[in-house]
């Protein structure tokens, strides 16, 4: 009988040099343009974030301004489009920047569900969250009230418009084919490295892949708290997990930590 593999044996470590471009936590494959670290949209995630906590517009002047702002620190951006866009309706087939309002409203209507899988993802890894100043239950509702306080009609930017905002800052851009068959969501916390989505897919278990340590220091390079932004990450993963998959009416897929 062949040995049923776990899902720390599905996560297909990638070495980073950290030159390459930022990739969204999308499963499927681009096989033309180096991979690069994952979080939600790309590039795409640091920026919204920092408009979020500094109470700004996410608008083309804040996000072009955040993106250049990567640049001099020395971070490649990366946005992606795919087959399924829509021109005549403004669809770039990047579900963040799609579906960014819904994922918004899913956060803030979501919370008690939302910092119920959370904290149950942090009680089976409370090593890996050690070094924080108060324990991860503590630090959810600090962080919503945040994102609460934070209007959704602020979000100026959405769709084709917000990723060709970010193309436009020179912004490397990946053209995903075919149709999401993710059979895992990860997050990873281990510095430069990243999920090898080719061979993952290659080997028939494509996933989505958070790098939480890429998300974090890419945020906090636009002044945004290290403990704010990782849990915003793992707020607005989990948000996209339901509105990408469970709102399909697909089996919603667990959090598993990569370390």
């Amino acid at each position: 009988m062949q040995k049923e593999s776990t899902p720390e044996e599905d996560f297909f470590e990638l070495q980073l040099t950290g030159e390459e471009p930022a990739w969204c936590i999308d499963g499927r494959p681009e096989i033309r343009i180096s991979k690069g670290p994952q979080m939600p949209g790309g590039s795409l995630f640091p920026i919204i974030i920092s408009a979020i906590y500094n109470a700004e517009d996410l608008n083309p002047i804040q996000v072009t301004a955040a993106g250049k702002k990567l640049q001099n620190s020395g971070y490649r951006l990366g946005v992606h489009r795919g087959e399924h866009k829509k021109p005549e309706t403004k669809k770039s087939d990047c579900g963040l920047a799609d579906n960014l309002v819904t994922i918004f409203t899913t956060v803030i209507d979501n919370k008690a569900e939302i910092s119920q899988r959370l904290t149950e993802v942090y009680e089976q890894n409370r090593e890996i969250f050690a070094g924080l100043s108060r324990p991860f239950p503590e630090l959810l509702p600090a962080v919503y009230e945040k994102i609460a306080a934070y209007p959704a009609d602020r979000l100026k930017l959405s769709g084709e418009d917000l990723i060709a905002t970010v193309e436009g800052t020179g912004a490397e851009v990946q053209n995903l084919e075919g149709s999401h068959q993710e059979k895992t969501a990860f997050v990873n916390v281990k510095i430069k490295t990243t999920l090898d989505v080719l061979k993952a897919n290659q080997e028939g278990k494509p996933a989505f892949n958070l790098d939480l340590w890429a998300a974090t220091e890419q945020a906090a390079a636009l002044g945004v708290d290290t403990e704010f932004a990782m849990t915003a990450a793992l707020i607005f993963y989990q948000a996209t997990e339901m509105v990408l998959v469970e709102d399909k009416g697909k089996p919603g897929l667990a959090i598993k930590i990569h370390s």
